[in-house]
């Protein structure tokens, strides 16, 4: 029987149109027709990157300047003797304290330690009996730093003593008043400066609440023996 010969189809030769190029191809070709717009689009991008990073570098260098002034700063305001082999009065030191948190300030303003600055040139203004001063740069930092909800009840303690120290009552209960709505550990603070305030002015009433919610709320409080003793006396 013979053998059945399958037909084989013979290759044609075909020209390689624009539809059959290699993806290869396709993205040399590509790049050749557009080399313009592809060489600005690289150069853009390399310039954005470089200039990211002189901006990280110089934030970077900034941080590190203020934190290294506001250490120096620190030690002058909270510790006696901050370096052993020089004689400093107590006045010297809030006023070289002053002078570093300013230079923070002022040379580094949009560093992470300028709202710390600012509270500590208010804090020396304040040890110094610049009251005006003090008053100033606790107000500045409400107005650019009221985001801060770790340091503005701090803030509004220190208004409140410095009201208080000028006879502005009324003001200093206002910013007492203040700080009950932060979580932070300073509601029993100003419920017994309040309390004394009102005892002082006379209204028993409300020195009462006042001392009531320190002797009810906060038992471990460095001032619930105060508290309870003026409680039990405004109470006889």
């Amino acid at each position: 029987m013979p053998k059945i010969r399958k037909r084989v189809p013979k290759k044609r030769g075909i020209d390689r149109p624009e539809e059959f190029f290699s993806f290869y191809e396709k993205i040399i070709e590509y790049i050749r027709r557009r080399k313009r717009t592809i060489f600005f689009i690289s150069g853009t991008i390399s310039i954005l990157i470089i200039t990211l990073a002189i901006i990280f570098s110089l934030n970077f260098y900034y941080n590190s300047k203020a934190s290294a002034l506001e250490y120096e700063a620190f030690r002058f305001y909270s510790v006696d003797k901050p370096y052993p082999d020089i004689k400093i009065s107590v006045e010297e030191r809030y006023k070289k304290s002053l002078g570093l948190y300013q230079e923070i300030v002022l040379k580094y303003p949009r560093t992470k330690k300028t709202s710390i600055a600012l509270y500590g040139v208010g804090n020396c203004h304040f040890q110094l009996k610049n009251y005006d001063e003090a008053e100033k740069s606790y107000k500045l930092f409400i107005e650019r730093h009221s985001e801060n909800n770790f340091i503005l009840p701090l803030v509004y303690q220190k208004l409140g003593y410095l009201y208080k120290v000028r006879g502005k009552t009324e003001d200093a209960l206002k910013y007492f008043e203040k700080i009950i709505s932060f979580e932070a550990g300073l509601k029993d603070l100003a419920y017994t400066e309040m309390g004394r305030i009102y005892e002082a002015q006379g209204k028993q009433e409300e020195a009462i609440k006042n001392y009531q919610k320190i002797v009810e709320g906060f038992p471990s409080s460095p001032w619930f023996s105060e508290a309870k003793r003026r409680l039990e006396n405004l109470k006889r």
